[in-house]
């Protein structure tokens, strides 16, 4: 977290090791350098007032200038224990209500623009249990400052002092230096050896019987140094963002974005949960770069969207003249190009990552296995796929995925590898607006667009149909251009009993035209491709179910094998595991990726049935399905992969069936909006379409004012032209989504 002045965690590798020591060494370092300081102990036990002699606060404050240090418990609990079981002792204390608390309060400490150095406290060591039993580094990991972390100086300390560095590091803190006292085992010799090229080792005499100020007295020169680094360390980080901007701005160059004119890149400094925290060049004003008040909320707590006045940092406590203005948090609106949900920087995604990466890092995968990608194999045919499908393979993004299952369509439909010019003629039948990723064959495999009519290479090859679109106008459901009296919600959009509507009927009637209007056109077809249920890129068009399973049929009657892309709406996106159970379609082959890892790694897969994979079988090799990649079935990846299915599992959208968080009447009412041709909500997603009489699609520039107006008020939306879409966290409370809604309405009215 880019603070408004100096502020750093100190935590410990482990309990008695001098946190508090140092921490006052610190103050009085800062204090004597006339820098109005703020000690903060976010949670205490054993002790109950700041006045207690005992209390790290008021330990604080001995024998400093009361006037420039001021001290700060936020929660104190009086057993001497550890906090998680203090917290069961203590009357009328819930532990949740506590934390979320001590978080908001710290955040509010962290933003005060009359302080210049900040130190915050922990307890015990960096894995110590806070009162819900979250380990430290989890808990405070929302505001993530930087750390000093106190080392051991006796024997063995330097083992445990490591396996506390690493730990922070692999929760993603910075470390900015280690201190610790000298002892008699040299442990600070090693450890600069070790973090020679990282971060500083500073280690001074131990205080033994010496009082605080004549051990503080004798050390005076190395506190000096320490704080001077804190110093340095803290403005580096802006100087270093800012040349960063600047180079970025210069050598990359950034996908799907016109770079004529462009503005500065927005730095995002960390993730954590719902949200990135994000920072803004100087040339930003006051007005249009805000910060929030609060701290970020943990997992289970609610976003404060409310903004406050921008703040330029300072060195020293003295305001500056404002030049930077500091990050804000914002709620990861566009899901990050929809690869999270579980949240960024999830701590058992972590773990996961770290043991494989620890094990393995990547292995060859043809002809060998490993345990994170049996592990996959296996939920995945348990829990995602359907009854049929039986084959995985891995490769590392949609598109990918895609081309892979076109290869096996086009195998399956016509028996054999293509033997001349005139057998490589396959088509494939689709919808219009759909889009399956930016390489050749995927691009091939959808109808023209604004993203392809630049590329050289582009030859469309298939059929695309119009097709029939769900959403809400005026507080009704519009199904193909009609108001549908029978639909009340939009669970009735997935009801099994509309397979026997006329509306079956006619959809049935339409296909069937089309499949003899083919004539010998249709022995061409190798696959049938499909975005299921909602076609992202293409504007995120929500199609009625009810044709694709009708069009699914009628292909599966005809031999021609049935491709379901589900890399972007499959495994709990839109309210099911998978987007062909809503409405209990069947695919022959099915592609997934994008929250597949937890939106850790790339990672994508093409899941087939036994028939499809029987027609690759043959005594050689060029029948065999010769595609691959360098990193197929990735073990970090995989096993990312593994501990995000068991996640998910857990959550409504795949435990309850069509589950939508999002309010209905907020949706009905945007609907409503006279600027607003379309609406609707489904799982995770929220989609408004604002009205352009230019119909510029994808290039329109409709929702550019509400999209800065969404940025500005904490949410990071993205738009698809005139398409303005959010999407929710798995575990994003209903409170905040309806936050947000209000938020959109607000700068829909703009």
């Amino acid at each position: 977290m880019l603070t408004n002045h100096p502020a750093f965690y100190i935590f410990g590798e482990n309990t008695n090791v001098g946190k508090t020591l140092f921490a006052r060494a610190l103050c009085f370092a800062a204090t004597q350098k006339k820098i109005k300081t703020h000690y903060i102990k976010p949670i205490q036990t054993g002790y109950c007032a700041d006045n207690n002699a005992d209390n790290d606060s008021y330990i604080i404050s001995q024998d400093i200038n009361k006037s420039l240090c001021k001290t700060t418990t936020l929660l104190s609990m009086a057993q001497a224990v550890s906090p998680h079981r203090a917290q069961f002792l203590e009357d009328n204390l819930s532990a949740a209500e506590a934390e979320k608390d001590v978080l908001s309060k710290l955040g509010e400490c962290l933003i005060q623009t009359d302080i210049g150095f900040t130190v915050v406290e922990g307890s015990g060591g960096v894995a110590s249990p806070t009162p819900s039993g979250a380990l430290q580094c989890d808990f405070y990991r929302t505001l993530k400052l930087p750390v000093i972390l106190i080392g051991n100086g006796a024997l063995g300390g330097i083992s445990s002092t490591i396996a506390a560095a690493e730990l922070l590091k692999s929760r993603g803190y910075t470390v900015a230096c280690i201190l610790l006292q000298r002892g008699t085992q040299e442990n600070g010799d090693f450890l600069r050896q070790q973090y020679k090229s990282q971060f500083p080792i500073y280690d001074v005499c131990d205080i033994n019987t010496d009082s605080f100020y004549d051990w503080f007295t004798k050390e005076q020169t190395t506190f000096e140094d320490i704080f001077t680094h804190l110093q340095n360390f803290y403005t580096a980080q802006f100087t270093q963002i800012e040349d960063d901007i600047q180079f970025a701005k210069e050598h990359i160059w950034w996908p799907f974005t016109q770079h004529q004119n462009l503005p500065s890149p927005k730095y995002i400094e960390s993730a954590y949960g719902d949200y990135f925290y994000t920072y803004s060049t100087p040339a930003a004003t006051t007005t249009d770069i805000n910060i929030l008040k609060h701290a970020a909320p943990r997992r289970e707590e609610r976003p404060r969207f409310s903004t406050g006045q921008a703040v330029h940092y300072a060195v020293g406590g003295t305001q500056t003249t404002p030049q930077r203005s500091i990050c804000m948090f914002q709620y990861d609106g566009s899901a990050s190009w929809w690869t999270q949900g579980l949240g960024h920087g999830h701590p058992r995604l972590v773990s996961a990552l770290s043991h494989a990466a620890g094990r393995y890092g990547h292995v060859m995968f043809p002809g060998h296995i490993h345990t994170p990608a049996i592990q996959l194999t296996r939920l995945l045919l348990e829990h995602v796929a359907t009854p049929a499908q039986s084959r995985v393979f891995f490769s590392d993004n949609g598109s990918t995925a895609l081309e892979v299952a076109l290869k096996m369509a086009f195998r399956a439909r016509f028996k054999s590898p293509p033997q001349d010019s005139s057998a490589k003629t396959a088509l494939v039948l689709g919808l219009k607006d759909s889009y399956h990723g930016d390489t050749i064959g995927a691009m091939n495999a959808t109808s023209p667009n604004i993203f392809k009519e630049g590329d050289y290479w582009y030859t469309p090859r298939g059929i695309w149909l119009d097709y029939p679109k769900v959403y809400l106008k005026n507080g009704e459901y519009i199904i193909g251009g009609v108001a549908q009296k029978n639909i009340k919600n939009i669970s009735d959009v997935f009801c099994s009993t509309r397979k026997t509507s006329p509306l079956a009927q006619i959809y049935q009637s339409q296909i069937d035209d089309l499949f003899i209007s083919l004539g010998d056109t249709l022995s061409q077809i190798g696959a049938c491709v499909l975005e299921v249920v909602v076609q992202g890129s293409g504007g995120m068009q929500f199609v009625d179910p009810l044709f694709q399973a009708v069009l699914v049929q009628k292909c599966k009657d005809n031999g021609i094998p049935v491709i379901f892309d589900e890399v972007f709406t499959g495994l709990g996106r839109i309210g099911a595991r998978t987007a062909a159970s809503l409405f209990n379609m069947e695919p022959d082959i099915s592609c997934f990726g994008k929250l597949l890892s937890g939106g850790m790694l790339p990672l994508a897969l093409t899941i087939a049935t036994e028939e499809i994979f029987k027609s690759f079988l043959g005594d050689s090799l060029g029948s065999a399905l010769l595609h691959g990649h360098s990193y197929t079935a990735n073990p970090v990846a995989c096993a990312a992969a593994v501990e995000a299915l068991i996640l998910l599992q857990n959550t409504d959208y795949w435990k309850n069936k069509n589950y939508c968080p999002w309010d209905t009447e907020r949706v009905i009412g945007i609907s409503c909006m006279k600027n607003i041709s379309r609406a609707y909500a489904l799982g995770t997603l929220f989609v408004c379409e604002l009205e352009d009489s230019n119909s510029a699609g994808y290039a329109s520039q409709k929702a550019k004012q509400a999209i800065a107006g969404l940025k500005q008020q904490g949410i990071d939306a993205r738009a698809l032209g005139n398409v303005i879409y959010l999407i929710a966290g798995f575990e994003t409370p209903q409170k905040d989504l309806n936050k947000m809604l209000d938020i959109v309405i607000e700068n829909l009215f703009v």
